[in-house]
């Protein structure tokens, strides 16, 4: 089953409450937000797998990209309550492995599509409780610039569990879920004022993600469509390196790395 489990579950900080982030914990937000990108991207490239497109490449990064940052973050976990979310993300995460790197079937894929959400769910609250650690404004910036990069391949992977005829009726809603979240990141999102070319990079996703929900409405999802496939696939990967840039420009000590 398909559910909105992509919502932080804390409210930004006011303006007025801000202070310096510490690097280490400002890394950390990041890369928890990106496990929760990572979880709907894998389960995008292991569906286009089955759609006949291969990009087994992909996958394979982001399944050791996964399992680096989460071993990394356990480590460093800021507090135990921090770590026991981490923990639970750790025990849900083979299973999920195993599946998104299996050849699988479509009628295997419902399957995936539970324990993609799983995955997912623990990946946000892990989000949350760091953000709510830090206490501070920047936090919950980099937690809602991150959540672009998620909703992105979110959508995407939404777009062709329906072209595989899976949860279609689920996906609707999620998709528009999703679609109505990512416009909300876009409308509250404040521009770092120490990068100069920042309000290039938001100017830049305003129109890739334009060019994503053009192609979201004019490609009905058909299997047989490969054009149509390729096409929200590769746009959602332009998103993705864009929102990346853009969430590593809350802080000055970020650096970009899908």
């Amino acid at each position: 089953m398909i559910a909105d489990c992509t919502q932080p579950q804390t409210e930004p900080f006011p303006r007025r409450k801000q202070r310096s982030l510490p690097a280490e914990l400002a890394h950390a937000i990041n890369q928890a937000g990106r496990l929760r990108m990572l979880s709907q991207r894998m389960a995008k490239l292991h569906t286009l797998r089955l759609l006949g497109i291969n990009e087994d490449s992909l996958l394979n990064q982001s399944v050791a990209l996964f399992e680096n940052s989460l071993n990394e973050l356990m480590r460093k976990s800021p507090s135990s309550q921090i770590y026991a979310h981490f923990t639970a993300l750790t025990e849900a995460w083979p299973a999920f492995r195993d599946a998104a790197l299996n050849a699988g079937s479509v009628p295997e894929l419902r399957t995936l599509a539970e324990l993609d959400e799983t995955v997912l769910r623990h990946a946000q609250q892990a989000v949350d409780a760091l953000v709510q650690h830090a206490g501070n404004p920047i936090a919950a910036q980099i937690s809602l610039y991150g959540r672009q990069r998620m909703l992105a391949q979110r959508i995407t992977k939404l777009y062709l569990y329906q072209a595989c005829g899976v949860c279609e009726r689920e996906c609707d809603t999620a998709m528009a879920q999703a679609r109505q979240d990512f416009e909300t990141c876009l409308q509250t999102a404040e521009v770092a004022v120490f990068a100069p070319y920042a309000n290039s990079v938001l100017l830049l996703e305003h129109d890739l993600w334009a060019a994503f929900t053009s192609a979201l409405d004019h490609f009905v999802p058909d299997r047989n469509d490969r054009i149509g496939l390729q096409s929200i696939h590769k746009l959602s990967e332009q998103l993705l390196e864009i929102t990346d840039i853009s969430t590593a420009l809350q802080h000055p000590t970020h650096k970009v790395s899908l």
